[in-house]
């Protein structure tokens, strides 16, 4: 019946019963797009088939519709296992064909790229993976790796929309070029990425195809783009290695101009020391502790409390001095030495550890790094179960990072190795979360204990002035002297959070918060911008000491009334009411002393301040 509805449209596997469509599932779960599962089969059930699927991860490969034949089925739990949706007999042909292009399409923006139609970055790495496990020869294809180069530049002059249009229309080009890509992927920004075929690539069909012109608003739009590239060997490397490869060969174009590409080649990360003489010297140098762990602590942003440590490796070379983790970690990672390395540092701290618990002298948990090669090291992973299991102080002290590159690399089987780990009380982190390979769909996978947010997210914080340009701004104008811009009648209300307070709302979700739950941290502080700058110019006030020149400088007569944005929102609010029932969090400070605190912090911190109002700031503020 499937084959008459459906077979025109898709091509189809049917299985007669629970132990048949396992047989299928094993021997072609890489190529499936979508699963329709009967819950009720002789031998093996829908469920228990559910269960099986979620455990061996296939569930992140296609999508699964449970069907549903009697009254009694458990729908419930059906979706608790992994269905995406449900759908009951007998078969419609038109709500079945409808539902299950909803849910391959559900399914697939996991993996695709909201603008332009591509992979993704965690898309690509999973296609790209899939491909490989199935393929004979891993040197017959490479990855191109494209950037548009000043694109910053070239977006700030045409705008988003139009820069956009721009990306939209080069991942369009790749996707038709002579290199007749097997995946496309963007993996953030300007940044795109191509799997092909080797063979395709030719040095002067790209360097051609590097010097492109859009129609942009009816204006020519000229974009050139810089290539790197990486050819596969026939050798195991993650993906994400590989687009890191590719990258990296970018960086290295001599001139641009000439030639806007260049092919990886292990020379180019040996700028600072060859990789042999990394691997030789490296070995002398856990001879002869040349390598030092240091412990970087972890603080309470509340209390100020140390509350764990983080074991950093540190390379004092006789000769060359201090050796950047940053140089020989790669290579390292690149030979296959890296599991001595965290081995090295595994009995580092586990020896200070027990140096300091024998002495009876203050413990805080230390973590440590665990390398994607640590996985496939089995002697290395023994020796730490062995440890934890005999260790002469709580395991709880001792903490293992993985980052979610490895994660995504290994996929089930670091679950394996990480289960083992936390069965014996030793904490597992997530490092780099949110950097692109994977959604939070993957927590789902492995409950870790802490997750570490990738810089990326804070990086931007910092460098976007506007996102805290009110304050700042008001706070250095008075002291200057200068006007003080205020948007139409200054009525626009915002809710204000002190940064402390925001801090700790985030640490108490984390410790007592419910996973997969989503909590808003608002201040119930809602204030008029115009009043927002009268507390501050009142604070000021206070706060300058007499004979202060710039206390003569602050005055309300500074207030000046310009033209509000188009569209500008008239009041931004948070309703923090699910934070405060269910975690205990609510805002301590209330704003005129927390305005207080934020300006003796900025008299304290002046670089800062300079920083945020000259360059990208400037402008905008001469905008206004």
């Amino acid at each position: 019946m499937l084959n008459d509805i459906l077979g025109e449209t898709y091509e189809i596997r049917l299985a007669g019963s629970g132990r048949e469509a396992l047989e299928i599932l094993e021997k072609e779960h890489w190529n499936l797009e979508l699963v329709l599962l009967k819950l009720e089969m002789p031998d093996i059930d829908g469920y228990e088939l559910l269960e099986i699927m979620r455990e061996k991860m296939w569930l992140e490969e296609f999508a699964v519709i449970a069907v549903i034949a009697s009254l009694t089925a458990d729908v419930k739990r059906a979706y608790r296992l992994g269905a995406c949706d449900c759908f009951r007999l007998p078969y419609v042909t038109s709500i079945l064909s409808h539902r299950i292009e909803n849910a391959i399409a559900t399914h697939e923006k996991e993996y695709r790229d909201y603008l332009t139609g591509a992979y993704n970055r965690r898309g690509f790495i999973y296609m790209v993976e899939k491909f490989l496990n199935h393929c004979e020869d891993r040197s017959k294809y490479a990855i191109v790796f494209f950037n548009i180069k000043s694109f910053k530049a070239t977006n700030e002059l045409l705008g988003i929309k139009e820069g956009d249009h721009i990306l939209d229309s080069l991942c369009d080009e790749i996707e038709q070029s002579f290199l007749k890509p097997i995946y496309v992927g963007r993996i953030e920004a300007d940044h795109f990425v191509s799997f092909v075929e080797r063979d395709r690539i030719s040095g002067e069909k790209l360097a051609d195809f590097c010097d492109q012109v859009f129609d942009v608003s009816n204006k020519k739009i000229r974009v050139h783009c810089r290539c790197g590239i990486f050819y596969l060997k026939d050798e195991p490397m993650p993906v994400s290695g590989m687009i890191d490869r590719a990258k990296l060969a970018k960086q290295y174009i001599v001139d641009e101009y000439l030639k806007p590409y260049a092919v990886f080649d292990h020379n180019m990360d040996m700028a600072y020391i060859d990789n042999a003489e990394i691997t030789t010297e490296f070995e002398e140098a856990i001879a002869n502790e040349e390598l030092e762990v240091y412990y970087q602590p972890i603080v309470d942003s509340v209390t100020g409390k140390i509350m764990s440590a983080e074991a950093l490796i540190r390379w004092i070379h006789p000769k060359k001095g201090f050796i950047s983790p940053g140089i020989f970690v790669p290579k390292l990672e690149e030979d296959g030495s890296i599991s001595k390395l965290d081995r090295y540092v595994f009995q580092k701290v586990r020896a200070y550890i027990r140096g300091r618990y024998e002495k009876g002298l203050e413990v805080v948990p230390v973590s440590m790094n665990l390398s994607w090669m640590d996985f496939y090291d089995e002697t290395l992973i023994e020796e730490i179960i062995d440890f934890l299991e005999h260790a002469e102080f709580p395991s709880r002290l001792i903490r293992f990072e993985i980052t979610e590159t490895s994660y995504a690399a290994l996929e089930e089987n670091v679950g394996n190795v990480l289960n083992k780990i936390k069965e014996k009380g030793a904490w597992i982190l997530l490092d780099d979360f949110g950097s692109g390979y994977s959604s939070f769909n993957m927590l789902q996978k492995f409950s870790f204990d802490i997750l570490k947010i990738d810089m990326s997210f804070t990086r931007e914080i910092e460098a976007n002035s506007r996102a805290r340009k009110l304050i700042p701004l008001i706070i250095n104008n008075a002291l200057q002297g200068k006007k003080l811009p205020v948007y139409g009648d200054g009525k626009n209300v915002r809710d204000w959070l002190y940064v402390m307070d925001h801090a700790k709302g985030i640490d108490m979700v984390q410790e007592k918060g419910r996973l997969f739950e989503t909590y808003n941290i608002g201040g119930h502080n809602e204030k008029q911008n115009i009043q927002i700058i009268h507390i501050i110019l009142d604070t000021l006030q206070e706060m300058l000491p007499e004979g202060d020149p710039r206390k003569e400088l602050v005055s309300e007569n500074l207030i000046t009334y310009v033209e509000d944005r188009k569209g500008h929102d008239r009041r931004y609010a948070i309703a923090p009411d699910k934070i405060k029932e269910e975690v205990g969090w609510y805002p301590e400070t209330c704003f005129e002393d927390g305005i207080r605190l934020t300006i003796q912090w900025f008299f304290e911190h002046e670089d800062w301040m300079k920083n945020v109002t000259s360059g990208d700031y400037q402008k905008y503020y001469n905008e206004m």
